[in-house]
């Protein structure tokens, strides 16, 4: 029925005003449903966009890790983390980081990221890792399995490696040395592998099980690589420095194409086994300082470098100038090797800092070498 008022209105002003109308009610509807989808999706399009910048921030945070780049690694996996706790991505920034910090907490992380999706390899194998560091031999089990089991590839000399040492750790001391040799063997084998399966191999060196043709193929093999001029080629020439130096009396033999030999050496010094003959310490001592020296200069942020200088002078009994060689350096313990590490503590220790010291020498006496060990032996002693 039409209002009294729409009497007095032609038919055109009848329509427009309809119009005006209908116009009205959409404009009401679209209001009230940018209000309901406002209400619905912005927390879904916040989310998402979290996500997003938590992947940015773990991306980078890789980048870091694969730099050992401490520092920023920890900021930019805590902030992605931070941003959205939930995404894949930022929860591996953290594991992975906590795992190559040597963290333990980082098997949680691991945990709740299998929870929501399948791990790749490389996760794996710092799951192992750390599973190991923590004595935790059911993870280590469970995810090596899985390493060596997957279809999506074959397993490499580093998950061989990761075998050899969940048998040492299970104190299956042949199995190990024979994955150790199993990675030794393969053509494919990076050198930090093959340097971690050689210190292998001499770590479960014992008088009851001892393979002198193993033992001496691993000395050869840590000779040849340091030889090169990698961060595992650097590591390989302390160990080798430090097996020199912590022979009885200071002397004893040496492989014989190691990168540490006496300037004093004759013509017919004789060989047996592929192994030199004593040459006085305090020449051998000299010899090895004199290396270490030129090394520093060609290469001074070089901790392994550092490393071998300090060590020398340490077993000079100059422990204020072994010190000295890490003055104008930061040296963040989870940057070192077990070798580089140890004899830092003992450096620390013998220029009275044994809180440090004591700090720094908490490695497991079964993961190093009989030499290394005496340092560390040392430095808990307060000797």
């Amino acid at each position: 029925m039409a209002r009294s008022d729409d009497i007095l209105l032609t038919a055109e002003e009848l329509r427009l005003g309809r119009r005006k109308r209908r116009i009205w009610l959409v404009v009401v509807l679209l209001f009230v449903l940018a209000i309901v989808v406002t209400f619905f999706g912005a927390r879904p399009a916040s989310n998402a966009i979290k996500a997003w910048q938590a992947r940015r921030h773990a991306e980078r945070a890789f980048a870091y890790i694969d730099n050992a780049q401490w520092n920023e690694a920890q900021k930019e996996a805590i902030a992605g983390y931070q941003l959205q706790p939930g995404e894949p991505q930022a929860l591996r920034a953290v594991a992975r980081f906590l795992s190559r910090v040597h963290q333990p907490e980082a098997l949680d992380f691991w945990k709740q990221l299998q929870n929501r999706q399948s791990l790749t390899r490389e996760d794996r194998r710092d799951e192992v890792t750390i599973a190991l560091a923590g004595n935790d031999l059911s993870v280590a089990e469970l995810a090596l399995n899985d390493l060596l089991t997957r279809k999506d590839s074959p397993a490499s000399a580093a998950d061989w490696l990761l075998a050899a040492q969940v048998a040492r750790q299970k104190n299956e001391t042949n199995e190990a040395r024979k994955l150790a040799q199993k990675v030794l063997d393969d053509s494919r084998a990076d050198e930090r592998t093959q340097f971690q399966a050689a210190l292998l191999t001499l770590a479960i060196a014992t008088p009851e099980n001892a393979d002198a043709a193993s033992i001496e193929a691993a000395w050869a093999r840590l000779s040849k690589l340091a030889e090169g001029k990698t961060k595992a080629a650097l590591d390989a020439l302390v160990v080798l420095a430090q097996h020199a130096l912590s022979r009885p009396g200071g002397t004893g033999s040496v492989p014989s194409n190691s990168l540490v030999p006496s300037p004093s050496k004759k013509k017919d010094d004789t060989h047996h086994g592929g192994q030199a003959q004593v040459v006085p310490p305090s020449e051998e001592l000299d010899g090895i300082e004199h290396l270490a020296e030129k090394l520093v200069q060609q290469n001074p942020t070089s901790l392994p470098h550092r490393t071998l200088l300090a060590l020398a002078r340490l077993e000079q009994h100059r422990p204020a100038a072994a010190i000295d060689v890490y003055s104008n350096i930061k040296v963040a313990p989870n940057t070192l090797s077990p070798s580089a590490l140890v004899v830092h503590a003992a450096v620390l220790e013998a220029n009275g800092h044994h809180d440090d010291a004591m700090t720094e020498a908490q490695i497991p006496p079964d993961k190093l070498l009989p030499e290394e060990r005496d340092l560390i032996q040392g430095v808990t002693s307060g000797e």
